[in-house]
């Protein structure tokens, strides 16, 4: 794995400490992830219990980035609640960095999953000695737990809250085997 930010290092730490045994398949259950104009895939990482896609803007790449948009899916591990996802992250982020700063935004229920949004910021992260904030929605699915984040080197603006707001609205899970979670059709 490429050298990178604090995020992504705790990420692969919880996706350890949390490994499960339990089988279980895909199925029909989607991670809906919009696309994002002007961004290209900077890494992917595919094992049997893990999916994990970065995009970072043309030009940039997973060592040199100013944003970056991190999608994973952690195959067999349905039982995970994004609160205990959420906790475990914000005192894995704030043991890391001092002075962090943690905004929850919401805990609900999107589409029938159990669902979490949150915030945090570093303002200086000790491994890149630069800021760092990240916006998390993590969802509890019936196969896999979800994960998306958008991660600044720098404490996004309003407008940029707005936008990357929008974005996270359009993050989903979604499955074809039930009637109340039924996938859009496709476009």
């Amino acid at each position: 794995m490429p050298k990178m930010i604090l995020l992504p290092v705790m990420i692969v730490f919880m996706l350890q400490l949390f490994a499960g045994s339990a089988a279980a398949q895909q199925g029909e259950e989607k991670f809906l992830m919009p696309k994002v104009p002007g961004y290209v895939t900077g890494f992917v990482d595919r094992t049997s219990k893990m999916l994990m896609i970065e995009l970072v803007p043309e030009g940039q790449t997973v060592d040199a980035w100013t944003d970056m948009i991190t999608f994973q899916i952690f195959r067999q591990r349905a039982d995970l609640k994004p609160e205990a996802y959420e906790k475990r992250l914000v005192t894995l982020w704030k043991d890391r960095c001092p002075g962090s700063e943690y905004l929850p935004i919401t805990n609900s229920v999107e589409n029938g999953y159990p669902s979490s949004f949150f915030f945090l910021y570093c303002p200086l992260n000790p491994q890149t000695n630069q800021p760092e904030a990240t916006f998390f929605k993590t969802f509890q699915g019936r196969d896999a737990f979800y994960s998306a984040q958008k991660a600044f080197k720098s404490k996004p603006d309003k407008a940029q809250v707005a936008e990357w707001g929008e974005f996270f609205r359009k993050v989903a899970v979604c499955d074809s085997r039930l009637a109340d979670r039924a996938c859009p059709d496709p476009e």
